[in-house]
C-alpha cells in the first residue's frame, strides 16, 4: 500500500496558485453626500480628473448599492461587477443586452422567444424574472417597455425594461449589483440592480461599424455609432451618441413533421430595425449650482413570424384553396420610445 503525504501536495497547490486582475479606467468620487442621485455633471469631473490612470476594476469608486461616496467595489458588503464600455463594444455585440450575457455570468437571456417577447430585449439576473432586476440610468429608473410579453412560463406578463432603446455607444461603464436590493430601491430590485453610467466626454469623436452573421447565412447584422463629445467654456460638457442597427431574421426551426416543409419561421431572431439618439448634458452655473440633463429617442420598426397553422386548420376555415400548406401570420411593432431626466 503506498502513502502519500499530504503536506508537500498542499504546498505545491499553494505556490501554484495564481491571480489575474482587469484593468478598467479609474473614476473616483468628489465631496459628494449622496452618490445614488449622482449627476452625470460629476461623473464628467471626476472623470476628467482620472482620464490617464488605470486601476483594477475591484478599487473602482462605485455608486450603486451605497450610500458612501469612497466605496469601492472590492470593499463593498454586496457583489458589485463594473463592466467597462469599451469592454461591452469589443465583444462585436449590437446592443447592451447580449454584451452583457457575454461579459457577466449571472446575466442570462430567453433562447429564442415567441411573439413580442422576442423582440424587446430583457434580461434575466442570477436566473429571476426579467421584471424583477431594476435598471438605472445614470442612477435615475429607466422605464419600461410597453409591450407585454405574452410567452408563457414565468415571463408571462412582464413588462420589462427594453434594452435595446439604448444606444451601446453612449455607455461609459455599468455597474451590476449581484444581489436583492429591495429594501433599498424597492421590490423590483429582488434580482439586482444594473446602473448604466452613460458618456461624459467633453471632447473627441468616436466611430464604430460592427457587420456579421450566421454560417447558416441568415441573420446578418450590421450596426453603425458615432459619439462626440463638446466642451461648453470648461464648466460643462454635452455628449452626443447615434446609432443604426440591422437584423435580418433567423431560421432555426427546421422540417414540420405535420407537413414534411421547411416553411415554419417562428423560431429565431426577429427582423428589426432600429435607430437611437442620446444625448448628456451638464454645466456648473456657479460653484455650487449645477444643472443637468440626460435622454434618449429610438425608433424601431420590428418583425416576428408566429407559429404555423397547420393546412387541417386552414381548412377547417375553408381556406386551403388560399393557404395550402398552412398559413404563418406576421406580428410587427413599430415603436417610438424616448425618455428624458433632467
Amino acid at each position: 500500500m503506498r502513502y502519500i503525504s499530504a503536506y508537500p501536495f498542499l504546498v505545491s497547490v499553494l505556490l501554484s496558485t495564481t491571480g489575474y486582475a482587469a484593468d478598467h479606467p479609474s473614476w473616483q468620487a468628489d465631496n459628494i453626500k449622496d452618490p445614488k442621485s449622482l449627476s452625470p455633471l460629476r461623473h464628467h469631473v471626476r472623470s476628467l480628473h482620472h482620464d490617464n490612470k488605470e486601476q483594477d476594476s475591484s478599487e473602482q469608486i462605485i455608486v450603486t448599492g451605497t450610500r458612501d461616496p469612497s466605496q469601492t467595489a472590492r470593499k463593498s458588503s454586496s457583489p458589485i461587477t463594473v463592466i467597462n464600455g469599451d469592454k461591452l463594444r469589443s465583444t462585436g455585440m449590437t446592443d447592451i443586452r447580449e454584451a452583457l450575457v457575454q461579459l457577466s455570468p449571472s446575466i442570462s437571456r430567453e433562447v429564442n422567444g415567441s411573439d413580442q417577447g422576442s423582440i424587446i430585449d430583457s434580461l434575466s439576473l442570477r436566473g429571476l424574472n426579467a421584471d424583477q432586476t431594476l435598471v438605472l440610468v445614470n442612477g435615475k429608473r429607466r422605464h419600461t417597455t410597453a409591450a407585454l410579453n405574452f410567452d408563457g412560463g414565468s415571463q408571462q406578463g412582464t413588462t420589462p425594461v427594453d434594452l435595446d432603446m439604448l444606444p451601446i455607444s453612449s455607455i461609459d461603464h455599468i455597474e451590476i449589483l449581484q444581489d436583492g436590493a429591495a429594501a433599498q430601491y424597492g421590490s423590483d430590485a429582488i434580482a439586482g440592480v444594473i446602473n448604466i453610467i452613460l458618456k461624459s466626454n467633453n471632447k473627441g469623436i468616436n466611430m464604430q461599424s460592427t457587420n456579421g452573421g450566421y454560417y447558416t447565412g441568415d441573420g446578418f447584422t450590421t450596426g453603425e455609432n458615432i459619439n462626440a463629445g463638446f466642451n461648453l467654456g470648461n464648466r460643462g460638457f454635452f455628449n452626443l451618441s447615434a446609432e443604426y442597427k440591422h437584423q435580418d431574421r433567423t431560421q432555426r426551426t427546421g422540417i414540420d413533421p405535420r407537413t414534411g416543409l421547411n416553411n415554419d419561421l417562428a423560431t429565431g431572431q426577429p427582423q428589426i430595425t432600429r435607430e437611437a439618439i442620446e444625448g448628456n448634458f451638464g454645466y456648473h452655473i456657479t460653484n455650487k449650482i449645477e444643472v443637468y440633463a440626460f435622454g434618449t429617442f429610438t425608433h424601431r420598426d420590428a418583425e416576428r413570424w408566429a407559429y404555423l397553422r397547420a393546412p387541417s386548420t386552414t381548412a377547417a376555415d375553408g381556406l386551403s384553396a388560399v393557404y395550402p400548406t398552412g398559413f404563418e401570420p406576421v406580428e410587427t411593432l413599430p415603436e417610438n420610445d424616448y425618455g428624458v431626466r433632467a
